[in-house]
């Protein structure tokens, strides 16, 4: 599947957050958040989730939050937190653990500038539909990657 360029509209998102430099925590955190996604009120959809990430900042590491999109925020339960995403331009393109470092790579370093766009400040992200199968590390879901035309 070729990448797509989509505008999407801002949403909100409860979820359970990790920040560090060690990516192999995050397995864990879908672990422990899963089980939790029934106390989140006003969920849009309990079969997608996603995976809301900023860049990696050297030094610094990066924030990751496994979460649901919601409607409206009344509580945040214990241990999650809120994210509200602006509207935002992205580079859409299926991806799969197995090759997920060298895709989302080959997408920053060579697709967007080949393309004519460049990144632009914001969360990236992947969703997970209900097709997503975890224990299969060629399942397919979707990474978005905050883009905007060049010049």
């Amino acid at each position: 599947m070729k990448p797509k360029i989509i505008t999407r509209p801002g949403f909100t998102v409860i979820g359970m957050q990790y920040s560090g430099r060690l990516p192999w925590k995050i397995p864990k955190l879908w672990r422990t958040f899963g089980p939790r996604i029934s106390e989140i009120e006003n969920v849009n959809n309990p079969k997608i989730s996603y995976g809301l990430t900023n860049t990696y900042q050297e030094g610094k590491g990066f924030t990751y939050i496994a979460c649901v999109e919601v409607s409206g925020v009344t509580k945040i339960p214990v241990d999650m937190v809120s994210v509200n995403v602006p509207q935002q331009q992205y580079v859409v393109f299926p991806n799969n653990l197995a090759t997920y470092r060298k895709v989302y790579m080959n997408i920053r370093k060579k697709w967007i500038p080949e393309n004519g766009y460049k990144l632009t400040m914001g969360p990236e992200f992947e969703v997970y539909d209900e097709s997503y199968n975890p224990n299969d590390r060629h399942s397919e879901f979707e990474m978005y990657i905050p883009v905007e035309q060049e010049g």
